[in-house]
């Protein structure tokens, strides 16, 4: 699993993030990423988005023209049928 994050974005940022996110994962036929939102007290939002594969997570970063981060090319091994899920605040 790749996970992708926007933190700390304007609403507006945040729209048109996921606007042309799932854009783009229709454009590739590409699974849907699982998407996560944690609302800041400031009004600001992050984001979060799970692929499942790392190769489309790859080419729909690319799509986008997004930086690619260091972890990005990095699957995470998954060692329990339904893991709890991480806390908002690590990503």
């Amino acid at each position: 699993m790749v996970r992708i994050s926007l933190r700390g974005i304007s609403v507006t940022e945040a729209e048109s993030a996921l606007a042309k996110l799932w854009c783009r994962v229709e454009e590739l036929d590409a699974a849907p990423p699982r998407l996560r939102f944690r609302f800041l007290p400031d009004g600001r939002i992050s984001v979060l988005a799970c692929f499942p594969d790392p190769d489309t997570a790859r080419r729909v970063v690319q799509a986008l023209g997004w930086p690619a981060g260091p972890h990005s090319a990095q699957p995470r091994a998954r060692t329990a049928a339904n893991p709890p899920e991480e806390p908002a605040t690590q990503f």
